[in-house]
């Protein structure tokens, strides 16, 4: 059998080379993919290699600079013995082991001996996978792919002139593709007439050219097969688009579906700066259409966002499910707001669409408060898509009310669609994992208590990547995935400057789970307040805690501890003030242990003199110490009657065998008086019968 490699052609790695085998093999400059290239053209996570169908197929994951062979950028390619491609500015190989780092032969062509020379423009369709293609709807479709392949550009006109005929002969008239003026994307995009400019497996099952669109010869189209697992299915662009913040966007787009397919066209904005974390993901609702239907949404670019990731989605729940889409439009136009809200106490900001949010912090290292707020549960149909994470609010028909206050921001679950599972009763809210350490929970009137997360395995829920970065944060699967559920009224999370507080209407079950870098806070409300500011807490705690010095400082170490409880348990505000409580506290706890251990070295001490007095300063010394701490500490108060316990029988002991023998010297002396002093001798004998009948008192 042969084994195929990929030999490395350019920079300080030249003529390495890395075998590739039937696992999945990631190409990139970030440390974790299975080939780092570091080279700055390079995306992080650049593109992969894949054994389909016993064959190589290399795809593009949305690269910022793409992925070139022959000088052609392409987006998923069939790899044969020879081909170099360019991954950013560095070139690999594809050929078996034995030819690799045999020379330079071959290298500058991208065709291995026996390959068809150049297709005449169109060689990136000529590398398309046509097993995949052909199993597609229509036989149509599956001769065109096949002619695309072997015969490149006469094979392309030989199916354009077929096409024609069997329209002709349905007695069908095709309409010529759509031009909208003003449309960001490209004819050859909008079109929906080729795969150029398409990234068409992002996610799923994905897309592929379909049969016949509402314009033009063809459209995308998404569909499952008999036996395939995949219930979904996206496709994107290789390039996102260049959008200017707070300008309204109209998206539209026509689809069809069948056996219960469903379809939206969305919109990820985010920012070309990596150093920027935010994701904003939002569209039409997903629904069915049985002809040709135009949909249309109107978003606008939230503040700090100058790329928008065009995303068309197929939800497709049993085998021969279609979703069709086809004359897409994005225009710059309208008059829609982005949200833009600012919490004047903690200064954060709230941003979005309206059906996606986040809060930004004031802290420029610690920027995220909140990535994005989703649905907790959803029907099954979408549940994959959840899983992935590529849901998003608006798939069901939602969006989010929003109201700002001087600290806090008012958020409600508004118009989501009638169809069962897609009103939301509970939400996700996706933090950054870090916001774990200082979470807190509190019911009703109760102190808060610390909530700790359940860890998941890394890559579960695992985010969807999305192109250039714009996949929105993984939503996890349905329901709890096996977190325990506590009862809350108010959660808190964060640290300093990230510090927020979630308020439930009612009691409600919260449940938290940590994985792949996010906490994902499930409530199970679909409204709450978001508290943002703490100015009001922060003085309580600060005063808390400035009492509890002074307390201290006077040697008042119950006192001191009721203040800190009202610190660490009752007063819901920054972490810093947390942790000089805590501290202090841990302080006051650790001279308690310290007395604690210095009377059971006493105690040591008086079991080895038999000493009375050693014995009674030890009962002395815990019931001071009871005093002072009173019980506020039980594993102090369990150490402290344990000690006092054991000194008391010891004592015990001791006075009675001291007894013992105050009686034994008076047997002694009345029998020495017997002889000489009978008289006494009975009086010595009298007095040891009622000192005998008397119950000891200890003294």
């Amino acid at each position: 059998m042969v084994q195929y490699v990929l030999e490395i052609l350019d920079g300080d790695r030249a003529g390495e080379v890395v075998s590739l085998t039937d696992q999945p093999l990631r190409i990139g400059r970030k440390p974790g993919n299975d080939l780092v290239l570091a080279d700055e053209k390079t995306s992080g996570v650049h593109a992969e290699v894949v054994l389909e169908g016993g064959r190589h197929v290399l795809r593009d994951l949305g690269s910022t600079n793409g992925t070139h062979m022959d000088g052609r950028r392409v987006t998923e390619i069939v790899l044969s013995p020879g081909d170099v491609v360019a991954i950013g500015r560095l070139r690999v190989c594809y050929r078996d082991q034995a030819a690799a780092g045999s020379g330079a032969a071959g290298v500058g062509s991208a065709h291995g001996e026996g390959q068809p020379a150049g297709d005449g423009g169109f060689g990136e369709v000529r590398r398309l996978d046509t097993a995949r293609v052909s199993g597609r709807s229509g036989g149509l479709l599956g001769l065109a792919g096949l002619a695309l392949v072997g015969l490149a550009a006469g094979g392309y006109l030989w199916w354009s002139g077929s096409a024609e005929e069997l329209r002709e002969a349905r007695g069908q008239r095709q309409v010529e593709p759509q031009v909208v003026p003003g449309n960001k994307l490209a004819k050859e995009l909008a079109s929906c007439e080729a795969v150029e400019g398409w990234r068409l497996q992002a996610a799923g099952t994905g897309f592929d050219l379909g049969g016949t669109g509402h314009t033009g010869r063809s459209c995308l189209e998404a569909v499952r097969g008999e036996g395939v697992a995949l219930d979904y299915g996206i496709a994107t662009l290789t390039e996102p688009l260049a959008v200017l913040s707070n300008r309204s966007i109209q998206l539209s787009a026509r689809f069809r579906t069948d056996g219960g397919g469903e379809g939206a066209i969305r919109a990820v904005f985010f920012a070309q700066n990596e150093q920027m974390p935010f994701r904003y993901r939002s569209g039409s609702p997903l629904a069915s259409y049985a002809g040709w239907t135009e949909v249309a949404v109107a978003l606008a670019v939230p503040p700090g966002c100058d790329r928008m990731q065009l995303e068309l989605v197929a939800v497709l729940p049993q085998a021969g499910a279609t979703v069709s889409c086809d004359d897409l439009v994005v225009l710059e136009q309208g008059d829609t707001k982005p949200v833009e809200l600012r919490i004047e106490q903690s200064k954060q900001t709230v941003l979005g669409t309206g059906a996606a949010l986040a809060v930004r912090s004031t802290d420029a290292d610690n920027q995220v408060v909140l990535h994005e707020v989703l649905p907790a549960r959803v029907r099954p149909a979408l549940a994959s898509l959840q899983k992935d994470g590529w849901l998003a609010l608006s798939d069901i028909g939602a969006k989010l009310a929003c109201t700002a206050s001087e600290r806090s921001l008012q958020l409600v679950v508004e118009g989501a669609a009638d169809r069962p599972g897609d009103k939301p009763e509970a939400l996700l809210l996706m933090v950054p994992a870090e916001a774990a350490s200082g979470m807190r929970l509190q019911n009703g009137s109760a102190p808060f208590q610390p909530l700790a997360p359940v860890s998941m395995a890394a890559g579960a829920g695992s985010s969807g990547s999305g192109s250039s970065g714009a996949g929105a944060s993984g939503s996890g699967a349905s329901g709890s995935g096996g977190a325990a559920a506590v009862e809350a009224t108010a959660v808190l999370f964060g640290d300093r400057a990230t510090r927020a507080m979630v308020v439930l209407p009612n009691a409600a079950p919260v449940q938290a789970q940590v994985a792949s870098g996010l906490l994902r806070l499930e409530v199970g409300a679909h409204a709450m307040e978001l508290v943002l500011g703490f100015a009001a807490e922060r003085e309580r705690a600060g005063a808390a805690l400035r009492r509890a010095n002074q307390e201290v400082a006077a040697g008042r170490w119950g006192e001191a501890l009721d203040a800190l409880q009202a610190v660490l348990g009752d007063a819901p505000h920054d972490s810093e003030i947390l942790a000089q409580a805590q501290v202090l506290r841990d302080q006051v706890l650790a001279g308690q242990a310290d007395e604690i251990r210095r009377l059971q070295a006493a105690l040591a001490d008086a079991s080895f003199y038999k000493t009375r007095g050693g014995f009674e300063r030890v009962l002395a010394g815990i019931a001071a110490l009871q005093q002072a701490y009173g019980q506020r500490n039980p594993a102090a108060n369990e150490a402290c009657a344990a000690l006092a316990e054991q000194a008391e029988r010891q004592l015990k002991e001791l006075l009675q065998e001291s007894l013992e023998q105050h009686e034994r010297r008076l047997e002694r002396l009345a029998k020495a008086l017997q002889t000489t002093q009978p008289g006494l001798a009975e009086l010595v004998s009298a007095y040891l019968e009622r000192q005998r009948a008397t119950p000891s008192t200890g003294k």
